[in-house]
């Protein structure tokens, strides 16, 4: 947990001022130093030494002001901070209450991460397989949406690829091919591509037949009358 330290803790005027305002000068700036110790030193963000002699030696504050400002700060009636017998530390609560909200904060966060990741499984072999690029980070948008499964993935790049033979074969003209984004929101995987339908790719002109005459086959063989 120490190797990625938080700069910075929640401070509520309030509640710091209804804690501290019994504490002589010297217990204050004591009280003060030993939140900002364990904020910045400890490892678990929220724990100091309850021994004295080992307080002031992290706090690099004389033995004799630790003692006296303990005293204020561990008063019996109202302490400020909760002595753990077993592993033999102080505890700001506040800051424990801090140190799991971010790191709960945290974990969202990378769940959320992981999951968008996730989420893109396959989209690179998609768009590299779509035969019209364009719209990349829109299709991108889309696909993480879609988040697609394994089998749906493997449809989808089969619809992708009749796309591609189509428009290879000039069954249908790559630019008037939707974009991948379009084509992944109208589920174009499912299309059923018929190479026989007239596109602008692949019109098929019916020229009728006539009679020619005489004149016009001397005019195309050069033959002066």
């Amino acid at each position: 947990m120490a190797e990625n330290r938080r700069p910075a803790f929640m401070f509520f005027p309030d509640k710091w001022c209804s804690h501290t305002k019994h504490l002589s000068d010297a217990a204050y700036r004591v009280y003060h130093t030993m939140l900002c110790w364990m904020w910045e030193q400890s490892v678990d963000y929220c724990t100091a030494p309850s021994e004295p002699s080992a307080l002031s030696a992290v706090l690099g504050e004389p033995l004799d002001r630790i003692k006296a400002a303990l005293q204020e700060i561990q008063n019996p009636h109202a302490p400020l901070l909760k002595h753990d017998k077993k592993s033999g530390r102080l505890i700001s609560n506040g800051l424990k209450k801090e140190i799991d909200r971010m790191m709960f904060r945290s974990q969202k966060a990378r769940e959320s991460a992981n999951e968008r990741w996730g989420a893109m499984v396959g989209f690179a072999e998609f768009y590299a397989a779509y035969p019209r690029k364009m719209g990349k980070g829109q299709a991108e948008k889309t696909w993480a949406k879609l988040a697609p499964s394994p089998e749906l993935r493997k449809q989808i790049m089969q619809g992708a690829a009749r796309l591609a033979a189509s428009v290879e074969r000039g069954a249908q003209d790559k630019k008037f091919t939707k974009h991948p984004s379009t084509w992944l929101n109208a589920k174009g995987w499912e299309d059923d591509l018929d190479d026989s339908e007239t596109t602008p790719a692949a019109c098929n002109f019916e020229f009728k037949a006539r009679e020619v005459s005489e004149e016009e086959v001397d005019a195309l063989l050069g033959v002066n009358g």
